[in-house]
């Protein structure tokens, strides 16, 4: 007899079992090979929140400009800032326990809405010498001009802090004191001869 259609093949003949063999093993070594030689991420490779706003490597030279003198090497530091430029400043030599911060701000809206916050967190009162607090200060060398805003109070652990504007310049600047530092009228006499 004679076979008009031809015999199936058996599916596991010797050389198409090879193939497959070949081909497991090819894929074996290359995921082992991926899985030994890949880099692992190490903790120190991760960005950290703070890398995201890099830290100038030293106080803005407009903003150096403008801060009180007597501040000795190395008692101030930039501050990472959106947007603007910052600096801290720990005592200054005229006045020992003290803190301060001085940021420039791009516009007035920013300026007023920072110093918004400065009141919003201060214990306003009325500054020595029965000066109005906020109210405008002036320099004595042009006392028909106010130069910005000046604010008189405490902090909310009560020591004694003054922040001020120069609003030419859209400075927010403010000093604080610590445990045992200046009282209100010490202090309002430091800012009266550095401001």
């Amino acid at each position: 007899m004679i076979d008009v259609v031809p015999r199936p093949q058996a599916a596991h003949q010797p050389g198409h079992r090879r193939w497959w063999l070949v081909a497991v093993s090819v894929v074996a070594v290359v995921v082992t090979a991926g899985v030994v030689f890949w880099p692992e991420r190490s903790i120190s490779d991760q960005p950290s929140p703070s890398a995201t706003v890099p830290v100038p490597a030293r106080i803005d030279p407009r903003l150096a400009s403008l801060m009180p003198a007597d501040y000795p090497a190395g008692a101030c530091t930039p501050v990472p800032a959106d947007n603007r430029s910052a600096a801290e400043c720990g005592p200054n030599a005229s006045a020992p326990n003290t803190s301060a911060r001085f940021t420039l701000y791009h516009d007035v809206d920013a300026l007023d809405a920072a110093l918004t916050q400065f009141i919003s967190g201060t214990t306003v009162l009325v500054c020595p010498g029965n000066y109005q607090s906020p109210g405008p200060w002036r320099r004595r060398a042009a006392p028909d001009a106010p130069v910005g805003t000046l604010v008189c109070g405490t902090s909310p652990q009560g020591h004694a802090r003054i922040g001020w504007t120069v609003d030419s310049e859209l400075l927010l600047a403010s000093i604080e004191s610590s445990p045992g530092g200046p009282t209100l009228p010490q202090l309002y006499d430091w800012w009266s001869e550095h401001s």
